[in-house]
């Protein structure tokens, strides 16, 4: 059972650099001039950080995140609405569809030890 969203994602990693040197959030940084800058740079604009020379750098996440075992199975489950439309109709038709349902995702995702 595919329920789409279980495929990885490619994330983009943002971060700022100054003279080729990464910079950190809550580290301040020192500019050509010998100034200190503060540690809260992060906060400012984009555009202020540009002027200042930093450079932004966006690449791949080098370690996609994996979805989790959470995630996986309330994708699987669908909308609560949904739900309650197939126990709905599984009493008007005497059917199972819901509790088929619930069992193929809860074998497609076991729970982890």
């Amino acid at each position: 059972m595919d329920f789409g969203n279980n495929k990885k994602e490619k994330h983009k990693m943002i971060y700022w650099k100054y003279n080729d040197e990464r910079l950190y959030p809550n580290r301040g940084w020192k500019s050509e001039d010998g100034i200190n800058q503060p540690p809260n740079w992060q906060i400012w604009s984009d555009e202020y950080k540009i002027g200042l020379g930093l450079v932004r750098v966006e690449e791949d996440d080098p370690v996609p995140s994996e979805p989790t075992y959470d995630h996986l199975r309330q994708v699987g489950y669908g909308s609560l609405g949904d739900q309650l439309d197939m126990i709905y109709w599984d009493n008007i038709n005497g059917t199972s569809v819901w509790q088929d349902h619930i069992a193929a995702v809860k074998a497609e995702f076991p729970k982890p030890e």
